[in-house]
């Protein structure tokens, strides 16, 4: 049995008060883990992290923190760790996220640290948040590839549009020698109708391509909304969808064309998901620094692996379509320095949410649409 001084104890206490103070003091989230999974010790930052108080996850497993789907596999990597004690990044290779308390994820990178005591090895994990470096990567990415993209867009656009126009002359001279009314007359109308909906394809290429600056003014969002709704209206898809708007009138710095072609989209789409008759309701909300303008629909909503790929350019759901209205409406919001997000509620249906950021030169000026 090996007796212990009192110096040599008062020296291990303060060993133990200096290490929890270090601990505490770190800038990262840090927790300890003993072999069985049981968080001994949290810092503040665990707490900021994850949502909890320290003893709520005092003596809790430490699966706690892991999402669902990886907690089957989790014991088996602590295993691996205690049988070869030594400081590793963990999951290697891997994309690893940590659970909060409200069931939300977010990504993280994590560190484990061997710590050896009189009793056996204990392990010291530092959890980083890597969200903002995740997404300024991601945007990064979508920067490059839009830039190539847009390149190789326009080329072809360009390349498809006088080609076009000659066929729109050529049919308007044939339909000019043909008898009205006649199966060739309509024929021409057909062919007519259809380079017509190729070239808004082609014009839709060009504006995702290389979008126009926007030109933002002070502009009353429920006044642009209504004028919005106005031009929805006089589309025979809206006969039987029921337009309403709730929520204060705030003033936005935006340009009133481009910011109507974001709203018009949605309203669109909210009306073709629900078969051309429901309930499509916008709500505005004014944020801090924000006003946020949601669009709701009662159509059947959006899976959740088609909303993982909704914003993305030429991807779509529909039988007809480019999909390109999404991507632009997306590029659009962003020029005005603001984000674009969609959500399936548990109710049902689907919700874009755009928010656009608030001025406070936009707000001294005179609002005007």
């Amino acid at each position: 049995m090996t007796i212990i001084s009192d110096d040599q104890a008062r020296d291990r206490k303060q060993t133990e008060e200096n290490f929890r103070l270090a601990v505490e003091a770190s800038p990262t989230a840090m927790l300890m883990v003993d072999q069985r999974g049981k968080i001994l010790l949290v810092n503040s930052e665990t707490e900021k992290h994850f949502g909890y108080k320290r003893e709520e996850l005092t003596g809790q497993s430490v699966e706690i923190l892991v999402p669902e789907r990886f907690r089957g596999e989790h014991p088996e990597h602590r295993t691996e760790f205690f049988s070869d004690p030594r400081a590793r990044p963990m999951g290697a290779g891997r994309d690893l996220y940590g659970r909060r308390k409200d069931g939300s994820e977010f990504p993280v990178e994590i560190g484990l640290n061997p710590v050896k005591t009189p009793d056996g090895y204990l392990v010291l994990s530092s959890i980083v948040d890597i969200t903002e470096r995740k997404r300024a990567v991601e945007k990064l990415i979508e920067q490059e590839s839009l830039a190539k993209l847009g390149e190789v867009s326009a080329m072809v656009a360009h390349e498809v549009k006088n080609p076009l126009a000659g066929i729109l002359g050529a049919m308007e001279m044939l339909k000019r020698r043909l008898s009205e009314g006649s199966f060739e007359h309509e024929i021409c109308d057909e062919v007519r109708n259809r380079v017509n909906a190729l070239n808004d394809t082609v014009k839709d290429i060009l504006a995702f391509a290389h979008p126009k600056v926007p030109r933002p003014q002070p502009v009353p969002v429920r006044i642009l909304l209504e004028d919005t709704f106005s031009l929805a209206s006089s589309d025979p898809q809206f006969r039987d969808v029921d337009l309403s708007i709730s929520g204060p009138d705030v003033t936005v710095p935006c340009d009133v064309e481009m910011m109507k072609r974001v709203f018009l989209n949605f309203l669109v789409n909210g009306a073709q998901a629900m078969g051309d008759k429901g309930k499509l309701s916008v709500g505005v909300k004014k944020r801090d620094d924000c006003c946020e303008i949601s669009f709701r629909d009662t159509g059947p909503g959006i899976s959740a692996e088609a909303r993982e790929r909704i914003f993305e350019p030429f991807f779509t759901t529909k039988a007809g379509g480019a999909g390109l209205g999404l991507p632009i409406a997306k590029r659009i919001v962003e020029l005005h320095g603001g984000e674009i997000s969609v959500d399936c509620p548990e109710p049902g249906g689907t919700e874009f949410s755009v928010r656009l950021p608030l001025s406070r030169a936009a707000e001294e000026c005179e609002p005007r649409v």
